[in-house]
């Protein structure tokens, strides 16, 4: 229901649509002006395909923004305001309530920035394979969930510890910059990789590459799938206990003074 929602209202307001297609393009664009500095390290990185490389990088940062950042904002909003619109006419639990509503949301914002994925499979087509494709698909998913399940945690963090708004941040400024997206971590010293590998989004950006444009890793295949659905399992329990929590501490206090 709320995909159709928002489907149609980038229907009803069509430039608003085309103003975020035009960032999204030129976010993508802008990210090539790191090509000088990933070719010099080509042999780290494994690939020739360079632009791949980074548009795939780039690719992945709205996915954090919209997972995480706003996913976390909306559910922090929503059950600090008692807005739990829906939720009480259905079945089910607001967190599988707020999980596909935000999902919704994050579907749109990913058909926005479609155009850089594009612009990236299009450099990478000398790469491409049928199993490596599908393999990046099901990383892309099992990442995309995990980010999800990270930004419901976050929001409803924020209340259980009094409104720690600065928690997203920290968590925003780790990913940026060790997950791999600007900065490729071969390049970077192995305590660092070793490090990165337990930061969200890292594991399942390197598998992606690493399948489609066969780039290197950062650590073993097999270590990095097993890292990539610990997370989605980890953070999955973890947002429905720290979820819970909050919506038993509301219960008890109202929503509005947690």
């Amino acid at each position: 229901m709320t995909l159709w929602m928002n489907i149609t209202l980038l229907r009803r307001y069509h430039s608003n649509f085309i103003f975020w297609v035009v960032y999204a393009i030129a976010n993508a664009a802008l990210m090539l002006l790191f090509v000088p500095l990933y070719s010099a390290s080509i042999s780290a990185i494994g690939t020739k395909s360079i632009v791949s490389f980074i548009l795939i990088g780039a690719s992945m940062l709205p996915l954090l923004e919209e997972t995480v950042s706003s996913v976390a904002g909306d559910a922090n909003f929503q059950l600090w305001s008692g807005i739990i619109n829906y939720s009480f006419t259905t079945p089910v639990s607001r967190y599988i309530y707020f999980s596909l509503n935000n999902l919704s949301e994050v579907t749109i914002s990913l058909m926005i920035y479609s155009p850089i994925y594009l612009i990236a499979i299009i450099f990478a087509l000398n790469y491409l394979t049928p199993i490596g494709i599908l393999l990046s698909v099901v990383c892309f998913v099992i990442g995309f969930f995990s980010m999800l399940q990270l930004g419901l945690m976050i929001g409803a963090g924020m209340l259980l510890f009094k409104r720690v708004e600065a928690l997203e941040g920290i968590v925003i400024l780790f990913i940026t910059f060790l997950s791999g997206a600007f900065i490729p971590l071969q390049v970077l010293p192995s305590s660092i990789n070793y490090a990165a590998l337990f930061v969200p989004l890292t594991s399942s950006l390197y598998l992606v590459r690493y399948y489609l444009i066969g780039s290197s890793l950062i650590a073993p295949v097999y270590l990095m799938w097993i890292i990539t659905i610990s997370e989605l399992i980890v953070f999955a329990v973890m947002a429905k206990f720290i979820f819970r929590a909050a919506e038993r501490k509301a219960e008890k206090i109202g929503f509005n003074y947690i």
